[in-house]
């Protein structure tokens, strides 16, 4: 799930288009299916469900944290603008 909090964060930073909360998600927990998928072929590697419901989680909660910057962002510039 932590590895996949930085992607909640930058996919909206770099991608524009994904503006909303279940474009993230969708777009993050496609990039750990396909991860997921990759590791089929190989004995060594496990392929769990879970994996793709924590990194799910993991994009939710970079996306949160996202949205929280961003308002205080905005807060901040409007405190500045007011001088």
């Amino acid at each position: 799930a932590a590895l996949f909090l930085p992607s909640g964060l930058v996919l909206p930073l770099v991608y524009p288009k994904l503006d909303r909360f279940w474009k993230v998600l969708a777009a993050g927990a496609g990039l750990s299916l396909c991860i997921e998928l990759m590791q089929l072929p190989f004995t060594a590697r496990v392929t769990d469900v879970d994996d793709l419901i924590f990194d799910a989680l993991g994009v939710a909660v970079g996306y949160g944290i996202w949205l929280l910057a961003r308002k205080a962002r905005k807060a901040w510039r409007k405190k500045d603008g007011a001088r």
